[in-house]
């Protein structure tokens, strides 16, 4: 199972750490003047959603080919064929106290840009360079198995699960499975999970084969001042930080620790004092780099040793 870092112009380049860097971008968290010049490489994988959720915030969603142009834009024409894969627009079920009935429409004009989508892009014949991801919004099995036959209908051939994040934050794990196994049985497991990362989630997701997941946790937990640990997955602070104990309360299942354990990730293997560094931007990084490496060894179960250049 893959691991897809979400990005935004502001954070660290984790590219610049590893070989195998998966990448998630979202339009709206990148700037308009932001080029792909100011990297020194690419990610080997980016994939590029519709910006949903913010568009969902804001209570407007552009039209299907706007987010065609927007997604097209943030890259150009220079980049290697088939690194990006830009997803369908999509209407996120957030919140989750919308009526059954709204849920049902917004699913119905999720499927619907979809279609339109696809055939701008069939159209363009932009399917010679890109891929693309058809995403899926459900509340129950019976909404997920509907909606992933109709965009395979269409005729995508990879597939993505929005709206599930709510779910995790509630707690309601046994929905989340049985949405994402609606999907499976539908249309394989050529699926892409948004936004879900949690420890508890991991294990099943990798049993249920899907193919890749992605969150903003490495950089979250930074600016937090917290470092994750695998082996088994932990969420520590460092005892000298005069917020652990409110930290640790609002995380139940946050550590507090005396002193940093034995890491061979790039920034422990140069110099792993800068993890206990506080308030500048670059000392987030650190964290954050840190925190990428540790959270994709949890997910991908790799051998630590082939991820360090």
């Amino acid at each position: 199972m893959d691991y897809y870092v979400t990005w935004t112009d502001r954070d660290v380049n984790y590219q610049e750490y590893d070989d195998n860097c998966h990448m998630m971008i979202s339009p709206r968290n990148v700037n308009k003047s932001w080029s792909s010049k100011k990297w020194t490489k690419f990610p080997k994988k980016i994939i590029i959603d519709s910006g949903a959720i913010q568009y969902i915030k804001d209570k407007r969603f552009p039209s299907p080919e706007d987010v065609l142009n927007r997604q097209l834009s943030i890259f150009g024409e220079d980049v290697p064929s088939k690194l990006l894969t830009f997803c369908s627009p999509d209407i996120p079920l957030i919140p989750y106290k919308i009526s059954k009935t709204e849920a049902l429409e917004r699913i119905k004009l999720t499927i619907k840009n979809a279609e339109q989508y696809f055939n701008l892009m069939e159209k363009q014949k932009l399917y010679k360079n890109y891929r693309f991801m058809g995403v899926v919004q459900a509340f129950d099995p019976e909404t997920a198995y509907y909606s992933s036959l109709r965009l395979a209908e269409i005729g995508y051939e990879t597939f993505g699960i929005g709206s599930l994040i709510p779910l995790s934050a509630r707690g309601d794990k046994q929905l989340i499975f049985r949405i994402i196994e609606a999907v499976i049985e539908a249309i394989g497991t050529r699926v892409h999970i948004f936004g879900i990362t949690a420890p508890g989630l991991i294990s099943k997701l990798k049993k249920l084969k899907v193919e890749s997941i992605d969150s903003s946790t490495p950089m979250r937990e930074a600016i937090n001042g917290a470092i994750i640990y695998s082996n088994p997955f932990r969420r520590c602070k460092f005892l000298r930080d005069t917020r652990s104990q409110e930290w640790t309360r609002n995380y139940s299942f946050g550590e507090i620790i005396d002193k940093l354990e034995s890491c061979i990730c790039p920034v422990c293997i140069e110099d792993p004092d800068r993890l206990l560094l506080g308030g500048q931007k670059k000392n987030i990084n650190w964290k954050a780099i840190h925190n990428y490496f540790h959270l994709k060894w949890e997910i991908q179960n790799e051998i630590i040793e082939k991820e360090i250049l």
